[in-house]
């Protein structure tokens, strides 16, 4: 295992829940000691993301970012952003896409699904 996705019903409400706030901490803490990546969902607002910056997840994935689209439609975005293809497997290459789209830190738009995908397709 080399990724933990935090299921949006832990960052619902998280400003206002100390037991909310210490769960995700502990988590993400305990990945990153384990050198491990971390994506939080159920970012819907720039105050969330905000927010949730002092966490230091790998990765954020929510509707703030993107609705589900098909993955045709995503390179069509991809393409129109202007973002660089890796030439290994036609992912989009993450050190250049976010920081296209004003993204910082780098935080692929696609959140940590599309990672998953590559990984089990190579």
């Amino acid at each position: 295992m080399d990724e933990i996705k935090l299921d949006m019903s832990f960052i619902r409400g998280i400003t206002e829940d100390a037991k909310k706030q210490a769960m995700v901490r502990s988590i993400v803490e305990f990945a990153n000691s384990c050198g491990m990546s971390t994506c939080l969902e159920g970012v819907e607002t720039e105050e969330l993301q905000n927010y949730l910056r002092i966490y230091k997840a790998t990765w954020f994935q929510g509707y703030y970012y993107s609705r589900p689209i098909e993955i045709r439609k995503f390179r069509e975005m991809v393409q129109a952003f202007g973002g660089k293809r890796n030439q290994k497997n036609s992912a989009v290459d993450e050190k250049h896409f976010p920081y296209k789209l004003g993204l910082f830190p780098p935080m692929p738009l696609y959140g940590c699904m599309e990672k998953s995908r590559q990984k089990r397709f190579n």
